[in-house]
């Protein structure tokens, strides 16, 4: 599957990751934590984040979620992924963000998550981007703690009903 897309004259190519993709995606998502402009992770937390965001762990997580990349030209620009009714793993690259590649991404997995009878889907998001998501018709379910190899991040769950 690939989907040609044009947005602001520039063409994108969304496509299910493939084997080779795994270090490409391990170095957009520490590409993209690292530029949070609002700092949302501390020092022991990048640490953490980094680890679980290696080449091995994408390739592991490739064995069970669908996970779509955005390219702009053999440059890739962004990535998400879907596990079950949740997405997992969104990220963009720092220098790409602004050209609404996140909304092609999302409306990708939300159109996928339908024609899979997916009709709610469900995202863990950091508190910043939560604005974001609302924007793109997601509410706000709870907070979470979650717990990466003993380190805890404070988020929240957004839903969407499709």
């Amino acid at each position: 599957m690939a989907i040609l897309a044009l947005m602001n004259d520039q063409k994108f190519e969304i496509r299910f990751a493939k084997e080779k993709d795994a270090r490409p995606i391990s170095e957009l998502i520490l590409k993209a934590v690292e530029g949070l402009e609002d700092k949302s992770y501390t020092e022991e937390q990048l640490s953490k984040w980094k680890k679980i965001s290696s080449r091995e762990a994408v390739e592991e997580r490739l064995k069970k979620e669908k996970i779509f990349c955005a390219f702009d030209g053999e440059n890739m620009v962004g990535t998400i992924g879907l596990e079950g009714h949740e997405i997992v793993a969104f990220y963009i690259n720092p220098i790409d963000r602004k050209f609404g590649i996140g909304g092609l991404l999302i409306s990708v997995v939300e159109d996928y998550a339908l024609n899979h009878d997916i009709t709610q889907l469900k995202i863990v998001s950091i508190p910043s981007a939560v604005s974001y998501y609302q924007k793109k018709g997601y509410t706000f379910v709870k907070d979470v703690l979650t717990v990466v190899d003993g380190i805890t991040y404070e988020e929240m769950e957004m839903q969407k009903i499709l």
